[in-house]
């Protein structure tokens, strides 16, 4: 089971590894707020909510002096450099995922060892969700009348795309309703993709080598052009975009002439033991 550190800037960081290791701290543990009315006996549930996260750990340093305040440095102005640029890094628990800042530090000899180090931090992360995420692409139709890859430089991992023109499947293993990142890719003028009978829709042209993002956790619609100006399409939306998607298998439909991406971001309260 992996459990690393990956900066706003893509620094990584190994939490279990043999010179910095965390000795102490616990990823598993949660909290829902109940939004509710009491009645004579008990109450009505009418909702939950979630405050922001903190975790504690402690990182063991291992090695000589010399080469654990290096390393010490190194972490601490890259923790820093999160903040500096109110951008949070990314914590991993295997597959999952929660974004953070560490926000306070305590450096002292380990408690394990004398010869070792140790730096006990605190993680607050705003968004209280784990996440893994899932990758789906939907391909462009050619006119012989088969699907084919754009000339487009973002791959493609998946073709789930059908031989039927603008029809396919995409499924949400997920318990629960799922935010998602969608990349439309053009030429396309005004591209609509149906999901489970939602319609998702933006009127605005893609031009070739162009792309749009919708981003529902964010509630943003942006358009990146060849140079890589940045359009705000937002108020160019159809109602209700950044409705989540559905759990289980959903029907796919649009026109097939223009390929997607779609990510799908699997919210838990903790990451799980047991990772497939």
């Amino acid at each position: 089971m992996d459990i690393k550190y990956i900066s706003s800037s893509g620094k990584e960081y190994n939490l279990i590894g043999e010179k910095m290791r965390a000795t102490s701290g616990n990823f598993h543990s949660y909290s829902w707020k109940t939004k509710a009315k009491e009645k004579a006996y008990g109450s009505n549930v009418y909702g939950f909510t979630k405050e922001s996260l903190s975790y504690k750990l402690i990182l063991t340093f291992r090695g000589d002096l010399e080469d654990r305040k290096k390393l010490l440095d190194e972490i601490g102005e890259t923790f820093e450099e999160d903040v500096a640029k109110i951008s949070p890094g990314k914590f991993y628990f295997g597959k999952y995922y929660i974004k953070g800042y560490v926000i306070a530090s305590v450096t002292s000899p380990s408690e394990l060892q004398n010869y070792w180090s140790q730096k006990e931090i605190e993680i607050f992360c705003p968004y209280p969700f784990w996440v893994e995420e899932e990758k789906v692409s939907f391909i462009k139709y050619s006119e012989q009348g088969s699907n084919r890859f754009l000339d487009f430089p973002y791959g493609f991992p998946y073709d789930y795309t059908s031989m039927q023109k603008g029809f396919s499947k995409l499924r949400n293993e997920h318990y629960a309703s799922a935010h998602f990142h969608m990349t439309i890719y053009g030429p396309t003028v005004n591209p609509i993709i149906i999901i489970g009978g939602h319609t998702y829709a933006v009127n605005t042209t893609v031009e070739e080598n162009e792309y749009l993002e919708i981003d529902s956790r964010n509630r943003t619609a942006i358009r990146t052009l060849v140079d890589g100006t940045k359009v705000n399409e937002f108020n160019n939306r159809g109602q209700r975009i950044f409705e989540r998607i559905p759990p289980g298998e959903l029907t796919v439909n649009w026109s097939g002439e223009f390929g997607f991406d779609i990510t799908l971001y699997y919210e838990r309260s903790e990451p799980k033991w047991i990772q497939g």
